[in-house]
């Protein structure tokens, strides 16, 4: 008799243990009978009736999927590897719970692929400088469009990342030797820049010299030439003419007028774009 009422207490004890569900804070739980859907289950302690009930449980904190590295030809035809990162949740409100139990076999799985799908059709669709330089862009595209494919089924995509962008090593020397060259454009321009703006404050001086002016610029370059660790500088006699020596009254008449030129006002009369024209 005693070895029954054993049996009997350990098979109780048994179905109780099966009989108590505990549902977290975080988590939410579908309550089936015979396998049809009847509630769903807040958190804390539940009662369920072993083999006739059955409990699902869905957790709906933020997770986070690798999309795998997809190897794809871009628009421009440059074989391109590239990768993102995912972050999810199921929502919050019962239906949308029910939604991601009922309407989908793996939520999970099924959001990855449709990331990969998606991943896949944006890099096909641009070309590789667009890829690099609006990744930003591209990630906030795909999460507008992956969040409205898994609304279907109660996931929320709280955000996308691509995380890395592959290109094949002579594609990076390329591309590598073509900024260099950009950089080099853009220094030679400045410096033709600057020997405009030299050029146009010569001509602005050569107008207050008078005729001898015209020569001031090549005095200017070999003076520059001189600076440059040099002992000896030859300069053609023809630079030094008798001509060019300005006399005791020329050169006082030169002083005087200097200061009595208002350069400022001077400058604004001078048109500079005629200037830099007459000197082309």
């Amino acid at each position: 008799m005693l070895g029954v009422l054993g049996v009997a207490l350990i098979l109780l004890m048994v179905i109780a243990a099966y009989s108590i569900v505990i549902i977290k804070e975080y988590e939410r739980a579908l309550k089936f009978k015979f396998g049809e859907f009847i509630e769903v289950l807040e958190p804390g302690l539940h009662i369920i009736i072993p083999y006739v009930h059955k409990v699902e449980k869905v957790d709906y904190r933020t997770r986070s999927f690798d999309v795998s590295p997809q190897k794809v030809l871009t628009k421009d035809n440059v074989s391109t590897s590239v990768n993102a990162i995912v972050f999810l949740r199921v929502r919050r409100g019962k239906e949308q719970i029910k939604k991601s139990v009922l309407e989908v076999d793996n939520y999970e799985r099924v959001t990855v692929d449709y990331a990969r799908t998606m991943l896949r059709d944006m890099i096909s669709s641009r070309n590789l400088d667009t890829i690099l330089q609006e990744r930003e862009e591209m990630a906030q595209v795909m999460k507008e469009r992956l969040d409205t494919k898994t609304d279907e089924y109660g996931v929320e995509i709280m955000d996308v990342e691509i995380k890395d962008v592959s290109i094949p090593d002579e594609m990076e020397r390329a591309m590598a030797a073509s900024a260099e060259a950009e950089r080099d454009r853009k220094a030679r321009i400045i410096d033709a820049n600057g020997e405009l703006q030299a050029a146009v404050r010569t001509r602005i001086a050569s107008e207050l010299l008078g005729t001898k002016g015209y020569r001031l610029r090549t005095l200017q370059t070999l003076d520059s030439v001189a600076v440059e660790n040099a002992t000896i500088v030859t300069i053609p006699t023809s630079l030094i003419s008798e001509d060019m020596m300005a006399s005791d009254e020329e050169e006082g008449l030169s002083k005087d007028l200097v200061k009595e030129i208002d350069l400022k006002s001077l400058l604004e009369t001078i048109n500079v774009e005629d200037l830099a024209r007459d000197i082309q």
